[in-house]
């Protein structure tokens, strides 16, 4: 090839370098206008908020202040300058800055909602149901070790969790909102039943937590925010009008367990070694299985309220009595499972000791749903520690 021909190529390979820089300034510059957009929404949500608590609202700003800086010191060295995209626009828009922001945001709106309302944002978060956020977050958690990715980057990771706890809290106040009258009867220490909470702030309250669960699903990456949407538009289908999907026997318990899927997923696509496509699918059949089939657990304990407002169960349909046993029956088979899907079958014997002791809390007379959450545990930490849940290949 000759000098011009050299030359054209040259050129033709700096404009393209320069048309990639200019997309991924525009990319970073609209995630940046989404978490400003994601702060006028908290704003307008809670600015009955911001009229009072002068000295607390004060205190809050200075630390705004000081996480502003804090942001301005921050330096991803993995994103490149963008030659002719103005001033560095990559620098001021980097990943890490989107996400940190991210952190500094939940904080200061917990911190803001606090000094407005410290006994509702305590009753809010008693009413997350740890053990069920512990299950999420521990999903999330098993899908980033799944994928093995080469660094494990502690901010991202955080983003992540948090994003799914927050997704999680959204879908529990929707569910609260739907479900206000078998609370009544099952559920009596729920927020809006005591009148700790007023309907219209507890939808403030959801509306804020999806904001930012949305906000920091797209802080994480794209395939994460596929994931993060899918699970929430599930959490919709599940408890709201007009499908409401929890008043069906297999549809309901199918929903749970592929909203667990979608959180196990995320995790895994997290960090961005992994694809949607490298899942294992035999892992993905145990677990919507597995999760589908223990997701009847929770309808022991709404029995009489889901009997009263004519939501069909396991339980509603079979009785409290030969329920539970349907419902041990089936939670107990979901650990069996781990062996048959997963090819362990020296796994046999500790999934038929904890099949057991599954069967017999599932059907004792003093139902306890927080002993079978802790075998439940028990059980996850086991598949890890024995290797029969290991790093992808």
């Amino acid at each position: 090839m000759g000098k011009p021909g050299k030359e054209f190529s040259a050129a033709r390979e700096a404009s393209t370098n320069k048309l990639r820089g200019l997309r991924r300034g525009a990319f970073a510059l609209i995630e940046l206008l989404l978490l400003m957009a994601i702060v006028v929404v908290l704003a307008v949500l809670f600015l009955p908020v911001f009229v009072s608590r002068t000295a607390g609202y004060a205190a809050l700003a200075v630390l705004v202040v000081v996480e502003a800086a804090i942001l301005l010191s921050l330096q991803d060295q993995a994103s490149p300058g963008l030659a002719g995209a103005g001033p560095n626009l990559s620098q001021w828009v980097s990943p890490i800055r989107l996400r940190v922001a991210f952190l500094f945001l939940c904080l200061d709106s917990a911190l803001a909602f606090g000094v407005h309302s410290l006994p509702r944002l305590v009753a809010g978060l008693r009413n997350l149901r740890w053990e069920r956020v512990l299950h999420y977050v521990g999903l999330c958690g098993v899908g980033i070790w799944l994928s093995a990715p080469p660094v494990y980057s502690i901010i991202p990771v955080l983003v992540a969790l948090l994003t799914v706890t927050l997704a999680w809290g959204a879908a529990v106040v929707g569910n609260d909102l739907e479900d206000l009258n078998i609370d009544r009867v099952s559920n009596t220490d729920r927020p809006l039943v005591t009148g700790v909470w007023k309907r219209r702030e507890y939808v403030r309250f959801g509306l804020a937590m999806l904001a930012l669960a949305l906000a920091g699903a797209w802080c994480v990456g794209q395939a994460f925010a596929l994931c993060i949407v899918t699970y929430l538009v599930l959490a919709f289908l599940y408890s709201n009008p007009p499908f409401r999907l929890r008043r069906f026997v297999v549809v309901s318990s199918a929903v749970i367990g592929l909203a667990s899927l979608a959180t196990a997923i995320a995790g895994f696509v997290c960090l961005g070694a992994r694809h949607i496509s490298d899942f294992p699918p035999n892992l993905a059949v145990f677990i919507f299985l597995g999760l589908a089939c223990g997701a009847n657990l929770k309808d022991v304990k709404d029995f009489e309220g889901d009997r009263r407002e004519g939501v069909h169960t396991v339980v509603t349909v079979l009785g409290l009595r030969r329920g539970q046993i349907a419902v041990g029956a089936l939670v107990s088979a979901a650990m069996l499972a781990a062996p048959l899907l997963l090819d362990k079958p020296k796994f046999w014997p500790p999934a038929l000791l904890w099949a057991t002791l599954a069967f017999w809390l599932a059907t004792r007379q003093r139902f306890r749903e927080k002993w079978l959450f802790l075998l439940y545990y028990s059980y996850v930490a086991l598949l890890l520690a024995c290797g029969v849940l290991h790093p992808v290949a």
